[in-house]
C-alpha cells in the first residue's frame, strides 16, 4: 500500500524487488532506505486542489508571499494534525 507513496525512483526499485522475489546483488543504502520507507507505515493525506485554493485565499486576496506561505503552512498543519510529520505523504488530487 505504501508503494504509491514512495518517490518514483525508490518505488521502481522496490517494485523490481517484489516482482523478481530476489534481493539485488548489491544492497546499497538507497535500496535499504527505499525498503524501510515502504514498510514504515506512511500516512496518506489527500489535498484537493479546490480545498488548497480555499485555504490560500482565506483572509483575502491579494496577499504578500509571507501571508500565502503562512496560509499554506497552516493548511498543511491542519491536514497532518496528530500525525508523525515524517510519515505524512501529501497527494494532490
Amino acid at each position: 500500500q505504501n508503494l504509491s507513496l514512495l518517490q518514483p525512483e525508490r518505488r521502481d526499485r522496490v517494485t523490481v524487488f517484489i516482482e523478481n522475489g530476489e534481493l539485488p546483488e548489491t544492497l546499497d543504502q538507497e535500496f535499504v532506505e527505499a525498503l524501510r520507507e515502504a514498510l514504515s507505515g506512511f500516512v496518506k493525506v489527500v489535498v484537493k486542489i479546490a480545498d488548497l485554493k480555499a485555504a490560500l485565499l482565506e483572509g483575502g486576496s491579494p496577499a504578500s508571499p509571507a501571508e500565502i506561505k503562512a496560509r499554506f503552512d497552516n493548511y498543511l498543519n491542519r491536514l497532518g494534525a496528530g500525525q508523525d510529520a515524517a510519515k505524512v505523504r501529501v497527494v494532490l488530487e
